[in-house]
């Protein structure tokens, strides 16, 4: 569920929808449709939808920046978060796919760990 504070942020792949098939290239229209298309026949994502867990209890907030330790910038979001089973945190981050990169920072390159896996469905 895409929130108030995640509007227009985001493109379909960063959603994995072109992975899940709730985005199709082969008809329609749509604002932004041009950029979308060109990313999925000539392009690579560079940041997915991942499932991220936290080893804190913290409220994780839809529109959160994520760091990487390597970087003052910003290089992720959070999508949305719930509370798991265990009472820790679980969220949808959008984060870089790079090889390797498991854990993120909320917040600031110093904040509180997420850590993360790859997709089932990568592309």
């Amino acid at each position: 569920r895409i929130e108030a504070a995640t509007v227009e942020v985001f493109i379909p792949q960063m959603l994995n929808y072109d992975l899940t098939g709730h985005v199709s290239f082969d008809k329609g229209c749509y604002t932004g449709q041009e950029v979308v298309a060109r990313l999925h026949y000539r392009g690579k994502p560079k940041r997915r939808l991942f499932q991220a867990t936290m080893e804190k209890t913290l409220a994780l907030q839809a529109g959160s920046a994520l760091y990487s330790s390597a970087t003052e910038q910003s290089s992720g979001t959070v999508v949305n978060s719930a509370l798991g089973a265990n009472g820790l945190p679980i969220a949808l981050i959008v984060a870089p796919v790079a090889e390797g990169e498991s854990v993120i920072h909320l917040d600031s390159p110093n904040g509180p760990l997420l850590s993360y896996a790859p997709p089932d469905i990568q592309k």
